[in-house]
């Protein structure tokens, strides 16, 4: 019954009264057929609500395939895109790595020496700036 309730509460107001109608012309074509062909009717409508469920169990079976596989594959297509950037991330280091290799001084001496050069011109160039500003 708890089957029932559910299909209840999923069908419209619409559709709900549609059933009602067809529930009722069918138990009054009941009424109207003699009792041998009522054996044979409750026989069928067995076999017909047993191939529903059949049918709604398979229904099932495939809705949970199909989400599986999606999963399956979504999972897969993230693995193979992050593989992919983490690739192309690694090719642009060694690139990078492989233009400046020769624009990087190997000698650390050279380094600093350049350095302090380059801060003593800032500094001079800075302090005679503010020694002409403070004249006028």
């Amino acid at each position: 019954m708890s089957s029932l309730a559910q299909i209840t509460k999923e069908l419209t107001l619409e559709e709900l009264h549609e059933l009602r109608e067809e529930i009722l012309s069918l138990s009054e074509a009941l009424k109207a057929v003699p009792s041998e062909y009522d054996a044979s009717f409750q026989q069928k409508m067995n076999r017909v609500l047993d191939i529903t469920s059949e049918v709604e169990h398979h229904t099932r079976q495939l809705r949970n395939g199909i989400e599986q596989a999606q999963k399956a594959s979504h999972a897969s297509l993230n693995r193979e895109i992050r593989d992919i950037i983490q690739q192309h991330h690694i090719d642009n280091q060694q690139m990078i790595a492989r233009t400046i290799s020769g624009y990087i001084p190997v000698n650390k001496g050279l380094f600093f020496a350049s350095i302090i050069a380059a801060t003593l011109i800032g500094g001079g160039i800075m302090g005679t700036v503010f020694y002409w500003l403070a004249l006028r």
